[in-house]
């Protein structure tokens, strides 16, 4: 990866665009609600601002709370609102998610590697979105791709563990849940009854479970704007009630 020349050029112009200011979504939502939350760490931080400051699952708020929290120790106010330690603080771990999908991708064998560099990599809309309008998305597409890896080779409990983190990053992720147990239905379940059990008990209890009152602070705010989300919360109690 190193040697390619594609990798160069993105990782220069990614790491350039860490000083860049973000949206205003990320400067009046995200960094004010990041802020509080590192300022108190042992406070729910979703009582000094409204859920829509930070809709997203607890997986995603502990992913960018823990370098956050580290820089305001190390740098105290230095590290908040708009200063460039505060941006290196959000976009870091941005950064080291990019490459860590990147390193997965490249030991795919179904696509050519200058193909993914040109494609993902250098891809100026996801660089936009990533390192400029500062949006989180790529979290819990690196954990699906985790999760649907995992299914391929094998390993039911990793696979549940990352599309359950996937789903506690961006609870639209459920969307793809029909998609995985089509992969398993077709491939796996139908060889054993064993499997079958494990895979209904990581669908139906795991995930739904962790997603529903792992991301309960949020939760309230997007069960009342979501009709899918609510949908899914009435199908969940149906299941309990079977």
């Amino acid at each position: 990866m190193i040697k390619n020349k594609f990798f160069w050029i993105g990782l220069t112009i990614k790491l350039f665009l860490f000083g860049v200011l973000p949206s205003e979504v990320a400067k009046t939502l995200f960094i004010p609600f990041l802020d509080s939350a590192v300022q108190n760490p042992l406070a729910n931080p979703w009582t000094n601002f409204g859920p829509n400051y930070f809709p997203y699952g607890s997986v995603l708020y502990f992913i960018l709370f823990f370098p956050k929290y580290v820089f305001y120790v190390l740098f105290e106010s230095n590290s908040l609102g708009l200063s460039w330690l505060s941006l290196y603080s959000l976009k870091i771990p941005i950064f080291l998610a990019d490459c860590l999908l990147l390193s997965l991708l490249l030991k795919t064998d179904f696509v050519k590697k200058n193909f993914i560099y040109v494609f993902y990599w250098l891809n100026p809309v996801l660089i936009y979105i990533n390192y400029i309008h500062l949006q989180f998305d790529i979290f819990s597409i690196l954990f699906l791709f985790l999760s649907l890896n995992s299914l391929k080779k094998n390993s039911l409990f990793n696979s549940a563990i990352f599309f359950s983190c996937a789903l506690l990053c961006k609870t639209q992720v459920i969307l793809m849940a029909p998609l995985v147990l089509a992969f398993f239905l077709e491939y796996k379940l139908s060889k054993t009854s064993f499997e079958k059990n494990i895979f209904m008990d990581w669908l139906c209890s795991f995930c739904f479970c962790i997603w529903f009152y792992s991301t309960y602070p949020s939760c309230k705010f997007i069960l009342c704007k979501s009709e899918l989300a609510r949908s899914f919360t009435r199908f969940w109690i149906n299941i309990q009630n079977f």
